[in-house]
């Protein structure tokens, strides 16, 4: 193996590792690194597909391997997190969440894998990935916890809320909801410093203010919902 297709799969380790340090800080009760290792993980997992592209290294074992680094980052360390923030008021039900959820997150893996998500630019579902993206699925379970320790503005521990969170994400992120992908966003030369710039903000706000900036992500891509949904219908439409 090369080091061109070392590289991406390096950093696809590196989103475990992230995920990994989340749970022990969790269970150290800090929660503050937990978190950021979460929103870390995210940043890190937008990228090692684009460099993979960019060094023309893809390959099915850095799909597979892929998937297997979001479920422990984005299915298991949430859970974990979520499980340690609640872990005094932790019922029955809550615990079910939690398991439902890990379940959610592997299966809309699985069925990515499987190639659910086309991969032929001519189809509608291009654009689209169906079921909620597992990085953005970690943020909404982790969006009280963000919350209260940017704003204080929430009880530690209010696990009826994080019952229905969970309960929404998996819901979600299992469904069949088509939501927009940006796996083939290209823009031009005129674009290209406004992309730079944005991209600067981003990953400035993701190591300065990364629970703000991961929330205002996460709460924005949800907000679109409605335009996916409808727009994947029209697209849909067109090509029957």
């Amino acid at each position: 193996m090369g080091v061109k297709r070392r590289i991406p799969i390096f950093v696809s380790l590196s989103v475990v590792a992230c995920g990994m340090a989340a749970m022990y800080f969790a269970q150290q009760g800090n929660w503050g690194w937990a978190a950021f290792l979460i929103c870390f993980g995210v940043l890190l997992d937008g990228l090692d597909g684009r460099i993979a592209r960019w060094l023309k290294s893809t390959s099915k074992l850095g799909g597979a391997l892929d998937s297997l680094c979001d479920q422990c980052a984005f299915g298991v360390a949430p859970a974990v997190v979520v499980y340690f923030w609640n872990q005094e008021a932790a019922g029955p039900i809550f615990l079910m969440a939690l398991l439902i959820y890990v379940c959610a997150c592997a299966y809309h893996l699985a069925v990515f894998d499987e190639g659910f998500a086309a991969d032929d630019k001519s189809s509608p579902a291009y654009r689209f990935i169906i079921g909620l993206p597992v990085p953005v699925a970690a943020g909404l379970v982790l969006l009280p916890i963000m919350v209260d320790l940017q704003f204080g503005a929430g009880p530690e521990g209010d696990v009826w809320l994080h019952t229905a969170i969970l309960a929404l994400a998996s819901y979600l992120t299992a469904s069949s909801v088509p939501f927009y992908s940006l796996k083939d966003f290209k823009y031009g030369n005129q674009l290209s410093v406004i992309t730079v710039l944005l991209a600067a903000l981003l990953i400035a706000g993701m190591i300065f203010q990364p629970f703000v900036t991961f929330s205002a992500i996460v709460v924005a891509y949800l907000l679109t919902t409605p335009f996916s949904v409808t727009a994947f219908r029209r697209l849909r439409d067109a090509a029957s």
